[in-house]
């Protein structure tokens, strides 16, 4: 698959802690948002190949075992055999749960926050540099009240992914009920109230009919 870069923060001895980032995202983003858990934990904050970050690689191919094999070396590169946590973020959850899925009893829980893969993506802008503020109109509701400069910030940040991006963002298959049977891993689910992307309702009800030990949806 490549090299996977990845970052590590927490002491050695702490129970590992795999997180990782969304669709064209990095790990660094990940590790300034969820740093707080290195006190408790090792962290192993992953840059997943094909994205805007310092891994090596094209895209991982998505809706069969391939993740969980990569993730799998990653593991074992860092010689983590478990149990542990896993942590994912929109596409990072999707890529957290068909990791799980091939590690079995290795991965212990997963938390899924508003998860791919259960519901189709809303309409959204090509992501590339030209489209960062259309791209940006589109996952923020107008009633959001976000002020001028955060939503400028957010442009300029997404402007420099998009720019940097390699290959085309590409989204797994849906979850169907055949992918979660026999699935024992708890899962926590949390899912957005004004989700433009991944709309609640959908997101809801799929998740609650396909994942069997749900341990809550938040």
């Amino acid at each position: 698959f490549g090299r996977t870069h990845v970052l590590l923060a927490g002491a050695p001895s702490g129970p590992p802690l795999i997180i990782v980032h969304g669709g064209n995202g990095d790990a660094v983003q990940m590790a300034v948002a969820y740093l707080g858990f290195a006190e408790r934990h090792r962290c192993v904050f992953v840059d997943v190949p094909g994205e805007p970050n310092r891994s090596e690689g094209p895209r991982i191919p998505r809706g069969d075992d391939s993740l969980a094999q990569w993730m799998g070396e990653v593991l074992e590169g860092l010689e983590l055999g478990g149990p542990l946590s896993m942590l994912g973020m929109s596409a990072g959850a999707y890529v957290v749960l068909r990791s799980a899925m091939g590690l079995g009893d290795r991965v212990r829980r997963v938390v899924a926050l508003v998860p791919e893969g259960f519901c189709e993506l809303a309409p959204i802008p090509a992501p590339t540099p030209a489209n960062a503020g259309a791209f940006v109109e589109s996952i923020t509701a107008p009633e959001s009240g976000f002020p001028a400069i955060v939503l400028q910030r957010m442009v300029e940040a997404m402007a420099r992914a998009f720019g940097a991006l390699r290959e085309p963002m590409e989204l797994g298959p849906l979850f169907t009920a055949a992918d979660f049977e026999g699935f024992e891993t708890p899962v926590l689910v949390v899912a957005g109230g004004r989700d433009v992307l991944f709309p609640i309702e959908e997101l809801s009800a799929r998740v609650q009919a396909l994942i069997p030990n749900l341990a809550d949806l938040l």
